[in-house]
C-alpha cells in the first residue's frame, strides 16, 4: 500500500464484504467466487479501524455488479449503509443530524461531509455546493483519478449518499453529473423527492425499504428508486 494510495477504513469494507449476504444464493456465491481470494482475506484479515486500500473496495463493489448488476448492487450499497449508521463511530453523528437539526436535508447532507474523512483517506474532500429550494450539491473535489474514472464505485458512492439524504427525505434521490478526471472532480446532485420524513425513532427511520430500485440506469446517474414509504435510504 502506497504513502499516498487512497484507502478506506477496514470497518467500512467489511460491512461491505457481509452486506453481499443480502443478496440471497445463488447471487452472493456468485459474487464471492469473482472475488479473488485474497481480497476478500485483505478486508477480513484487518483490524476494523484499521485501513485497506480502496482498490480492494472497488473489486468487491465490482464483482458485486457482475454478479448481480446494478440492482443487486443497490441492495449491497443499502444494507452496508443501514448497518453502518448503526456503528458507535457514526451513530452519535447520525442523532445529532436527525434529531437536533430536525431533518434538515442541508444538515443530513453536511453529515456526509462530516463522516467522509472518517471512512475515506487520501481521496480528496467532500464538501456542500450550491443548494436550490430542492436540491444540494455534494462535491467530491481532489479524488483520485483512479476512483473518479470508475463509474461502477461513482454508482455506489453515489447510493451511500442517497442513503443518507433519505434520512431527511424519504424519496431522495442522487445524480452525478459532472466528472473531471484531472481535477478529481465528481458533482453529485442531491434533490429531495416529494415527501418529508417524520420526527420518529431512529430504528423506525431505519427500516429498509422492501421495494426494489427503479429499471438499470446509467452509472451517471446514481438514483435508486422514489418509493411511497419513508424509509432509511
Amino acid at each position: 500500500m502506497g504513502q499516498n494510495e487512497p484507502i478506506v477504513l477496514a470497518a467500512h469494507a467489511q460491512i461491505n464484504l457481509r452486506a453481499v449476504e443480502l443478496l440471497g444464493d445463488p447471487l452472493a456465491g456468485q459474487a464471492r467466487r469473482l472475488l479473488e481470494p485474497a481480497v476478500t482475506a485483505a478486508i477480513e484479515a484487518t483490524p476494523r479501524m484499521g485501513w485497506v486500500p480502496v482498490r480492494v473496495l472497488q473489486k468487491l463493489i465490482h464483482a458485486v455488479r457482475d454478479a448481480a448488476g446494478m440492482q443487486g448492487l443497490y441492495r449491497v450499497c443499502e444494507g452496508t449503509m443501514l448497518r453502518t449508521f448503526e456503528q458507535p463511530l457514526f451513530r452519535p453523528l447520525i442523532e445529532a443530524a436527525t434529531t437536533i437539526h430536525l431533518l434538515e436535508p442541508v444538515a443530513v447532507l453536511r453529515l456526509a461531509c462530516a463522516t467522509y474523512p472518517l471512512l475515506y483517506r487520501n481521496n480528496g474532500t467532500l464538501r456542500l455546493g450550491e443548494r436550490t429550494h430542492d436540491s444540494v450539491e455534494l462535491l467530491l473535489v481532489g479524488g483520485a483519478p483512479s476512483l473518479v474514472s470508475d463509474e461502477v464505485f461513482l454508482h455506489a458512492f453515489g447510493l451511500g449518499l442517497q442513503s443518507i439524504h433519505r434520512l431527511s427525505r424519504p424519496a431522495a434521490t442522487v445524480q452525478a453529473i459532472v466528472r473531471d478526471r484531472e481535477a478529481g472532480l465528481v458533482r453529485f446532485v442531491c434533490s429531495d423527492g416529494d415527501q418529508v420524513a417524520l420526527p420518529q425513532g431512529l430504528e423506525a427511520r431505519y427500516t429498509p425499504t422492501t421495494t426494489g430500485p427503479a429499471p438499470e440506469r446509467t452509472c451517471a446517474q446514481s438514483s435508486a428508486p422514489r418509493t411511497g414509504t419513508p424509509s432509511a435510504t
